[in-house]
């Protein structure tokens, strides 16, 4: 139901670490210091997926192709 999707909006440090590969204590960390948003629901804070996405977008970093010096290129 609507709740239930609600809470998809939301992961807890653990599910973020699943997800992302980074750990739940820098999750913490990161919502202590502020940089990323969190939300407090009682004694649980929850990162909106929306943040955990704009964190990975932010330092994704795209691909290059080296060229080999015999290709006439520079690395």
């Amino acid at each position: 139901g609507e709740v239930h999707s609600i809470a998809r909006e939301f992961l807890s440090f653990k599910e973020a670490m699943a997800i992302t590969g980074i750990s739940d204590w820098t999750w913490r960390e990161w919502a202590d210091i502020g940089k990323c948003a969190s939300v407090k629901m009682g004694h649980r804070v929850l990162i909106p997926v929306s943040e955990i996405q704009r964190l990975l977008s932010d330092g994704f970093r795209p691909t290059f192709q080296v060229v080999s010096e015999r290709d006439g290129g520079e690395r």
